[in-house]
């Protein structure tokens, strides 16, 4: 049963978590396969997971679905009971940190009410770096993979260096 072969998590634990990029071990499909989640997370049925957004954008609290007989997509099985653990990159660090401005990661931020440090060191966290979480979450939704229960609003980023985070108390 492939559910036995799977951490154990706490039976009626309603805090979400995302556990990434982990190996659960030899698995009997095939025969002594091992699966290793990279840039995903797993998501159990009725498990509840925390998919974050980009820097003072939303984050999605969503639970697994059943397989298909037990009323979820039928994906959630195929896919190995995996969500993403993210919004994923639309840039590459590299390319955002010579792309985008600290001037622009302070007007996009501050729009959304956020208060974060805004200097060179965090441009490869900006925003616009990230892909929309909203349409991430909506098609693993509409593949029938998870359910999203709350959307949230971060309203503080905390980012940076010790001395970065000292110098601007």
């Amino acid at each position: 049963n492939f559910f036995s072969q799977l951490p154990s998590s706490k039976a009626g634990d309603k805090r979400p978590r995302t556990r990434q990029s982990q190996s659960l071990g030899v698995l009997t499909f095939p025969p002594r396969s091992l699966l290793l989640r990279k840039g995903a997370a797993v998501l159990l049925p009725g498990e509840r997971a925390l998919i974050p957004g980009a820097m003072g954008g939303l984050s999605f609290v969503v639970r697994g679905t059943r397989s298909a007989q037990g009323g979820g997509g039928p994906l959630a099985e195929a896919a190995l009971w995996s969500c993403s653990h993210g919004a994923g990159r639309l840039l590459s660090r590299g390319a955002a940190a010579r792309s985008l401005t600290v001037d622009n990661l302070a007007a996009v931020t501050s729009h959304q009410g956020v208060e974060c440090l805004s200097d060179r060191s965090v441009l490869d966290e900006s925003p616009e770096a990230y892909k929309d979480v909203r349409a991430v979450v909506r098609c693993q939704a509409q593949a029938g993979t998870l359910v999203p229960e709350v959307a949230m609003r971060a309203i503080l980023c905390i980012k940076g260096t010790e001395r970065d985070k000292a110098a601007h108390k």
